[in-house]
């Protein structure tokens, strides 16, 4: 069986879709195997949902996404009603800056 980071990273995105952040970083390592392996699996067992409603969904686990609990409390209350998709946004900030300021691996 073969045994590659972008197999792993496909199962974890499979599993639990806040993998999906790890995205970036990986096709900025490994570009060729993360597109060659992961997105063609993530892809493919996906197929089956296609002609269901993505956004509705997305919209959903936006709304409803809490990760770290005290860090949504604070934005709840700086941003009343809102914290999930604060805390969302800035997820996605700090893996950005996380994944832009890496240095590159040889």
């Amino acid at each position: 069986m073969v045994s590659s980071p972008a197999l792993l990273l496909a199962a974890a995105i499979l599993s639990k879709i806040v993998a999906v952040l790890a995205v970036p970083w990986f096709l900025l390592r490994r570009p060729r195997e993360t597109a060659a392996i992961t997105i063609p699996l993530v892809v493919l067992a996906y197929l089956p949902f296609l002609g269901a409603d993505v956004t509705a969904t997305l919209v959903h686990f936006g709304s409803d996404f809490a990760f770290n609990a005290s860090v949504y409390r604070l934005t709840n209350l700086l941003v009343p009603g809102h914290g999930a998709q604060v805390d969302l946004v800035l997820l996605m900030l700090w893996v950005g800056l996380v994944t832009v300021a890496q240095p590159r691996l040889p």
